[in-house]
């Protein structure tokens, strides 16, 4: 963005800290978006209605070493949809992470959760929240 340098000269704002702010939020949008295509791009495996999948996707599907480091990412559907499962005895599948109390963890992975403007949830009749497991680094 060009800013003449009498508009910075004659400005009692910092307009530099302004610019530097607004750039760095483009920037995370911008490398947020390439990687939500990247993980959309890939091979799909429909988990329905089963959270069970998902821990088979998390020990048997991915690699140990890919495991290990695994995180979930999802949308505010997919999450809404995690954090309302209860196993046999009533407890909730998602377990608050006791270091990060705002986090909330699948099977010990991280859950991320994106906006539903970002990473939308597909389907007419059926809506299928996205839900993607395995290590995003």
């Amino acid at each position: 963005m060009p800013v003449p340098n009498d508009l910075l000269k004659d400005s009692d704002q910092n307009i530099i800290a302004y610019l530097m702010k607004w750039i760095g939020k483009k920037s995370v949008v911008t490398r947020n978006s390439l990687i939500l295509a990247i993980l959309q791009a890939g091979a799909a495996t429909a988990f329905g209605s089963d959270y069970k999948k998902i821990k088979k996707a998390l020990n048997v599907t991915l690699d140990p070493m890919i495991a290990a480091n695994a995180v979930i990412v999802t949308n505010q559907d997919g999450f809404q949809f995690l954090d309302t499962l209860e196993d046999g005895t009533g407890k909730p599948i998602l377990q608050v992470d006791i270091t990060q109390p705002t986090q909330r963890l699948f099977a010990g992975k991280v859950v991320h959760v994106v906006a539903n403007s970002a990473l939308a949830t597909t389907g007419t009749s059926t809506k299928l929240a996205p839900i993607f497991v395995g290590d995003i680094a």
